[in-house]
């Protein structure tokens, strides 16, 4: 756990600023950016292994990819759907106190 937290630390920052950097030479909002290649970045293990499973072209091996595509897709919008709430929850509380 300590060395991920730490190799996220280290990454982190700097992948930020290049997507700023590329939002800003492609004349692009940073935000779209960051939109669209963030979960990419966070689910790129995914992607490899649904790839490299699609490569055998057995129908089981295509099954397991469709099947953990859609894991990672419940997961994350589990997931996001948690902060959306949450942030809608503190916001209430922050409102009526």
């Amino acid at each position: 756990m300590l060395s991920g937290l730490l190799i996220v630390s280290i990454f982190s920052d700097p992948v930020v600023m290049c997507m700023e950097a590329l939002g800003d030479s492609l004349g692009i909002d940073p935000f779209y950016i960051a939109f669209f290649l963030a979960p990419i970045a966070s689910n790129a293990e995914e992607l490899v292994v649904t790839y490299n499973y699609a490569l055998k072209k057995t129908r089981e091996s295509y099954t397991i990819a469709v099947v953990a595509v859609q894991g990672c897709s419940c997961m994350n919008t589990t997931f996001c759907l948690f902060i959306f709430l949450l942030v809608l929850s503190i916001n209430e509380n922050m409102h009526w106190n």
